[in-house]
């Protein structure tokens, strides 16, 4: 058996964009190992991933920290230790698609049985985007099961999304469910009976809509959703719909929102301890909104109510291009506890100078609420974002807030899940725990959703959130023990003053205390400092820091970081020169002088190029401010032309042009461009892109990214041992109208096949078939190699003059010389002088070539216009029927030519080209005139 592959290489070596066939002599297998230790022996070890690649690796997020801060460091914080029990990974499918948005809930019939639902972007038929994933679990988090919905009364071509769920006192479970596309749009609510393994149809409430939400009474099962749709008065609303026998039928939806002005969206609900049924949502703006209901849904408030009206919106898009809607949410102490019927809403806000989550919360049924808090206890501004909070109260009244968090990395771009808890009804709360293992990347899928879930139950707090940690975000959870974080055996709340982390254990207690390291696990509760903070969490472990501020993020807390605002500044001295490291500017070099001569970051004994600033920005080991192009990667410093330019920046890299004059922009100066006023003309570009893949056939498909200029493209295809000496191969196909070819021949056994592409411009010539790693521009030895496909031009033969005044001859228009022939527009005679216009017409004939394609080229100006009027250009076979050429309008100042595609119909014949006015309106009295440089048709064979 033999295989073909084909390899690109695209960086800017001897095989600088150039794809590379090779046919072994080997099975398939063998073939790759043999084309991959090609291509390695043939990449100088010098080069340089491009520029593409380059970009495609920033996108993957700053590398992982380091533990290791190097010798000398006598103080640092270890990253928080993972909770106990590896976090599950929810979504069970081997797809490789993405999944985000999700929601969880615990059955209070079995704390175990707990179900999630999310966005998934396994698509079943052509028109979806996304179907709704979900997935239970019986053993409390361990393990995971998942399916995807599937349901006949929802359209096969409607996409799904936007998931909720929720559930009732004996077990059943609710799925709020957005349709938002085709037939099947609207809001449904499916409901499972046997745990979440299976959900029956669903139940359908609006046929329009957005973000729908659940809640549950517990004390008789009655649910509630509430959801955004057009309002009464064309505004956005917020609707509610109740059902009272579990999920089969439910009320006509009813709109409970009164403000009619700006976004309504994103309503939470939540239940109080009698009944009480309370909606939050937000503005999207500045303001989160209250309405309520004190008897199960019957009457609501005449108006809403503002919790907040000054509320500062975090920015969305955040690092990594996803969005970050400001959704607020909400829950209500239903215990008999001391905060029974509080309400809780949280939202994201930026007042503090990054995204943070602030809560407020109401003891009088809404009708006041307190002072916003922030939830997250990370310093203030640090940069950190936080987002997608979620708040819920469990059955003792214990109020959780989880949301996303990127206070481990100082770039402010790997998230990791966070919980924040309140055991004094929202008025503080405890040390913030990291949820997840660690800390992962959004990934370049550029959308996570629009929130996460959490729910809790049997002592336990499920978080369900996206995680990029396998390349593409996945649902991830983890069950974490609300009575022990850590499971170390101390309690949160030791003491047993129902007040968490307020009696912290110290000197090695751990009995009638609160553990000094939740999240932490740390059996022995050692705090070498006394600051109430253990050693195993403690980012200062022998200065006392109970706040543990780390303004920089780098592990070290502010009052024993040297540097508190360097990131990873310590006091060590690895070069042993007297200066820290966070102060030295040579850290690994001594010079305990310091010098610097030019003023940068670096001293003169480690600077590569202590005489300039400007160093080496483009990483090519040559100085700033000697590179002949500082911003271009050109080791080599090739200059053909010596006029201080280097090649791969020069814009006429064999012309000398000092002052790199390109008048039109185009990239190509003045010094070497055929037309260099004219922006559409000129040497094409180089292809930068050139890819091949082995088709079905065995044949093999070529295509390439569009070069500047370009008219037409050519490829060439060599022998790949010819390769070095220059012989770049004959021509495989030239006048190539698009952007891609096949080649059904397959190389000779132990022959390998490789490949270069060129654009051709048809006034300029032909462009680069790309650089060596010398920067010197290819030329190809091969006799055969391609010379571009040659066009016919023809100009006007005669003329004639219908109307207007003529200065000038068709004798004008064979060269772009400035002189030309101008026709003026001529007054209407006879009649009402009022009824009189201005008008003109012209024609010139041309006979023109036979070919495949023809273009109508037509270089000229006309003179400002007041009254409207334009010129047409228009064509005819038989000089009674015309046709509009949909030549573009004519400029009023002379820049470049315009021209448009003629029917190939017309090559081989006698053509008559006519330019008439547009506007021959009574009174239009403007005498508009059309000059004209140059006129042409080409023929292309």
């Amino acid at each position: 058996m033999y295989g073909v592959v084909t390899v690109q290489i695209p960086d800017r070596s001897d095989f600088g964009g150039v794809s590379v066939r090779l046919r072994p002599t080997f099975a398939l297998v063998c073939c790759v190992l043999f084309v991959s230790g090609c291509v390695s022996s043939l990449r100088p070890p010098s080069t340089r991933p491009p520029a593409a690649a380059v970009k495609e690796e920033k996108k993957k997020g700053p590398p992982p920290r380091r533990d290791d801060l190097g010798p000398g460091v006598k103080q640092r914080s270890p990253q928080p230790d993972a909770l106990p029990g590896a976090d599950a990974r929810v979504n069970q499918d081997s797809s490789g698609q993405n999944q985000n948005e999700t929601s969880v809930a615990v059955s209070p019939a079995d704390p175990n049985r707990v179900v999630g639902a999310w966005n998934d972007y396994f698509i079943r038929t052509p028109g979806q985007n996304t179907v709704i994933g979900y997935g239970w679990t019986t053993d409390g988090g361990q393990t995971w099961q998942s399916d995807r919905i599937n349901f006949s009364t929802i359209p096969s071509t409607t996409s799904t999304g936007d998931p909720v769920i929720v559930a009732d006192s004996i077990g059943t479970f609710y799925m709020g469910i957005l349709a938002y596309s085709g037939s099947g749009a609207g809001i449904l609510v499916a409901r499972s009976t046997d745990g979440g393994v299976t959900f029956a149809e669903p139940v359908r409430l609006d046929n329009g809509g957005d973000k729908e939400y659940l809640a549950v009474d517990y004390r008789n099962d009655h649910a509630y959703t509430v959801w955004e749709n057009t309002g009464s008065l064309g505004n956005q609303g917020i609707y509610v719909s109740k059902t009272t026998d579990r999920g089969l039928s439910w009320s006509t939806r009813r709109q409970i929102s009164t403000n009619n002005g700006g976004t309504n969206n994103g309503a939470t609900p939540s239940i109080g301890p009698n009944g009480e049924v309370y909606v939050v949502w937000s503005n999207f703006g500045n303001t989160v909104w209250f309405q309520r209901s004190l008897d199960g849904g019957t009457t609501w408030l005449p108006a809403d109510k503002v919790i907040r009206n000054d509320v500062n919106p975090p920015p969305s898009p955040l690092n990594g291009g996803f969005r970050n809607p400001p959704i607020a949410s909400s829950a209500c102490d239903a215990t008999t506890g001391p905060w029974s019927g509080r309400i809780y809403a949280v939202w994201g806000d930026d007042r503090f100078g990054d995204p943070d989550v602030l809560l407020s919360w109401s003891s009088d049924q809404g009708n006041t609420w307190s002072a916003p808090i922030r939830v997250n206890d990370d310093v203030v501004g640090n940069g950190a974002d936080q987002f997608f909070p979620w708040v819920h109260v469990d059955e003792n009244g214990t109020v959780f807030v989880t949301f996303l968090d990127r206070r481990e990395d100082p770039a402010n771009f790997l998230i990791s899940t966070w919980l924040a808890t309140s055991t004094d009804g929202g008025q503080t709360f405890g040390p913030n725990i990291r949820m997840s293992d660690g800390n992962y990347g959004p990934t370049g899928f550029g959308f996570l959703g629009d929130y996460i879930g959490s729910s809790t139950g049997g002592g336990k707090i499920f978080p369900l959130w996206p995680d990029g940690r396998n390349g593409n975000p996945d649902v991830f959870s983890v069950a974490v023990d609300t009575v022990d974080f850590d499971k170390d055996g101390i309690l949160n709340d030791g003491s047993n003053d129902g007040q968490y982390a307020n009696l912290r254990c110290s000197a090695g207690q751990t009995v009638l205390c609160d553990d000094n390291c939740p999240g932490s696990p740390n059996p022995t509760q050692v705090d070498g400092d006394g600051d109430l903070v253990g050693d195993a969490c403690d980012n200062c472990p022998l200065v006392s820091n109970t706040n543990q501020f780390d303004s920089d993020q780098d592990a070290f807390g502010d009052v024993c970081d040297a540097c508190p605002g360097v990131i990873g500044g310590d006091a060590s001295d690895p070069d042993l020169d007297g200066k820290g490291n966070c102060v030295d500017n040579c850290p690994n070099v001594p010079n305990g002088d310091q010098l610097n001569t030019d003023g940068d970051a670096l001293g003169d004994l480690c600077d590569p190029c202590p005489l300039t600033a400007a160093n080496d920005l483009d990483g090519d080991t040559v100085c700033g401010n000697v590179d002949n192009c500082a911003a271009v990667f050109n080791p080599a410093q090739a200059d053909s032309d010596l006029d201080g330019r280097g090649d791969l920046c020069d814009v006429c890299p064999s012309t000398a042009d000092a002052a790199q004059t390109d008048s039109d922009g185009d990239g190509r100066g003045d010094a070497c461009d055929c037309q260099p006023s004219d922006p559409g003309d000129r040497r094409p570009a180089e292809v930068a892109i050139l890819n091949a893949t082995r088709g079905g056939a065995g044949e093999t498909q070529l295509s390439w990214t569009t070069a500047a200029a370009a008219d037409r493209y050519q490829v060439t295809r060599g022998i790949l041992r010819s390769f070095t000496g220059g012989d770049y191969g004959p021509c495989l196909a030239q006048g190539i109208a698009g952007t891609a070819t096949e080649d059904a021949s397959v190389p000779a056994a132990g022959e390998g096949f490789f490949y270069l592409v060129a654009g051709q411009n048809f006034d300029c010539g032909t462009g680069p078939l790309g650089t060596t790693s010398e920067e010197s521009e290819r030329s190809n030895s091969n006799p055969g190699s391609c010379s571009g496909v040659a066009v016919i031009d023809r100009f006007p033969t005669s003329e004639t003059a219908v109307a207007g005044t003529v200065t000038g001859t068709f004798n004008d228009l064979a060269t772009s010389n400035n002189v030309r022939e101008a026709i003026q527009e001529t007054v209407s005679q006879g009649g009402n002088p009022g009824s009189r216009f201005t008008f003109l017409e012209h024609r010139w004939t041309i006979s023109v070539a036979a070919g495949s394609a023809v273009e109508l080229h037509v270089e000229g100006s006309r003179t400002a216009a007041g009254d409207g009027d334009n010129f047409r250009f228009e064509w005819s076979t038989d000089g009674t029927n015309w046709t509009d050429s949909g030549l573009p309008s004519l400029p009023t100042s002379e820049s470049s030519d315009a021209q448009v595609a003629l029917p190939a119909s017309v090559a081989g014949v006698t053509v008559e080209i006519r330019v008439v006015d547009t506007v021959r309106s009574a009174g239009s009295l403007n005498l508009d005139t059309v000059s004209v440089d140059q006129m042409w048709i080409r023929t292309v064979p």
